[in-house]
């Protein structure tokens, strides 16, 4: 077992990097789990690692090698759902802020032009505020839709809090996520070890116990928040929003799984 921390001549994120791209030079198909509350599209310093001849770029990004693992893996992803990624009892607050701000807009020539300038950046600095809030997790949103579409089984477990990568060869784990903080520079203790020393069961019961993408729905969530269905829909048509095209696609997505 050896044991990695986010130091200044190797950091987690090259023990990452190189145990998925060894699992991509193993011909045999096999299984890939990929578990971790939150996911971002890191970019991976493939060449500082690896001496393979697949592995021909200096640096990578996380979506683009494991486009290269589905290849020849099934690739299993487990990651927290969407309902504790995206703050739903938010929505209703954005929604009466961007009412205000159409109101307001449409009053203008009625009050004066200052006041008028006033009030709008006002308004649309609240609205930024709520845009942000709902932003921080939106990228594991994203990937985990993206990933579906590649071919991996994606899947939502609530209360995730484990972080693992599991290949034929080695097993990564810690207290790292799968992000640019977690992998390179917060204080993180993480180990590696061969995935023999590994039960799988222990590793499948993340999957047996979470939710696959497709069977996933956002209704009782939005109930509990008090969200009526349709505010996602309608959110993701409103002209402020279309401003900010990450949360407007997130926005219709989510309305998908209603």
């Amino acid at each position: 077992m050896k044991f990695i921390v986010n130091a200044a001549n190797h950091k987690v994120i090259h023990s990452f990097t190189r145990v998925l791209a060894e699992a991509v030079d193993i011909h045999e198909p096999n299984d890939v789990y990929l578990i971790s509350p939150w996911l971002k599209d890191v970019r991976l310093p493939v060449g500082e690692v690896v001496f393979s001849t697949r592995m021909l770029r200096q640096e990578m990004r996380l979506l683009e090698l494991l486009e290269h693992l589905l290849k020849v893996h099934r690739l299993w992803v487990v990651v927290k759902p969407p309902h504790e990624l995206f703050a739903l009892d938010e929505l209703a607050p954005l929604r009466e802020r961007l009412d205000l701000l159409e109101h307001a807009q449409a009053e203008q020539g009625h009050i004066r032009q200052a006041i008028f300038d006033a009030v709008i950046r006002h308004l649309r600095l609240q609205v930024q505020a709520a845009v942000d809030g709902l932003m921080v997790h939106v990228e594991t949103i994203t990937l985990a839709r993206k990933l579906s579409e590649m071919g991996a089984r994606v899947l939502f477990l609530p209360q995730l809090h484990a972080k693992l990568l599991w290949t034929p060869r080695a097993t990564l784990f810690g207290s790292a996520n799968f992000t640019n903080g977690g992998l390179t520079y917060n204080e993180e203790l993480a180990a590696e070890l061969d995935s023999a020393a590994v039960p799988l069961k222990l590793v499948q019961g993340f999957v047996e116990r979470a939710t696959p993408i497709e069977q996933y729905r956002l209704s009782s969530a939005l109930r509990r928040a008090g969200v009526d269905s349709n505010t996602l829909a309608d959110l993701g048509m409103r002209r402020e929003v279309s401003f900010h095209p990450q949360l407007q696609q997130t926005l219709e997505y989510l309305a998908q799984m209603r």
